[in-house]
């Protein structure tokens, strides 16, 4: 079997943004290992965060915050709340 470095290094690689979530459901791997694999790729410069959903925690508790009311104009409204702060990775092509 692969180490799991590698595992996620060539899921990356086929060009998925991803989050850490969604790389251990797919590579059947503990949230752990996923999050250390992440942070070796990232200290190599070969994984980029691409995008995270996560409000501020000043905004995601005002009462003016655009996410208050489930207003699903962008198209998050009914997605689940971790799924909604999860940072998403891809691999960095420049760097491999």
């Amino acid at each position: 079997m692969d180490s799991p470095l590698f595992r996620v290094r060539e899921l990356l690689r086929q060009g998925p943004v991803l989050s850490a979530e969604e790389i251990a459901q797919r590579l059947g791997l503990s949230q752990e290992l996923i999050a250390a694999a992440i942070a070796h790729w990232q200290q190599r410069g070969k994984l980029k965060r691409v995008f995270s959903l996560a409000l501020p925690p000043s905004a995601a508790t005002r009462s003016t915050s655009p996410c208050q009311g489930g207003c699903r104009s962008c198209g998050l409204g009914s997605a689940p709340q971790a799924k909604r702060a999860a940072a998403l990775f891809r691999w960095d092509e420049g760097s491999s």
